[in-house]
């Protein structure tokens, strides 16, 4: 065998390898994703609320800044709830849900009103002042927050 072919089967196999553990890698987060999400939905169960944000706290954290809402509700079907869980937080009392809204950036659109899996869809919609909505799975991941922080909106 010549060195070139050599040097081809070599890199053709480096190569080979790197797509495996990629796609392995990436199947394995996507079960573990999976499996976090069934345990949420387990604990939340059919959860639906709607409200207006009243307030956008601020958090700094690894020199970062992360956002939590203070959403005064329109509607819930549930008059309170408290779930803390590594990746996930969410906490509705008196009539106001604090939720998670992620990593915070300057240029931010500033959230107006939120929608949680009101059509059982497992979906949060979230409509900006300048009127614009985006649609997102459910729940925010809130890796970043201890559970001091929850008691911000009340």
């Amino acid at each position: 065998m010549s060195k070139t072919l050599k040097s081809l089967l070599f890199v053709g196999t480096v190569f080979f390898l790197f797509i495996s553990v990629v796609t392995i890698s990436r199947i394995y987060s996507n079960k573990q994703l999976e499996q976090k999400q069934k345990i949420l939905y387990k604990a939340l169960g059919n959860l639906h609320f709607k409200g207006k944000v009243i307030n956008i706290s601020l958090i700094d954290r690894y020199s970062k800044k992360y956002s939590m809402l203070c959403i005064k509700l329109d509607y819930s079907n549930r008059e309170s709830i408290y779930y803390f869980e590594n990746d996930y937080f969410l906490k509705i009392k008196n009539g106001i849900a604090t939720l998670p809204d992620g990593l915070f950036l300057s240029d931010s659109k500033i959230i107006d009103y939120v929608e949680v899996d009101m059509n059982s869809e497992k979906k949060e919609i979230l409509h900006y002042k300048d009127g614009s909505v985006e649609e997102y799975g459910y729940f925010v991941n809130a890796g970043w927050l201890y559970e001091s922080d929850v008691n911000i909106c009340n």
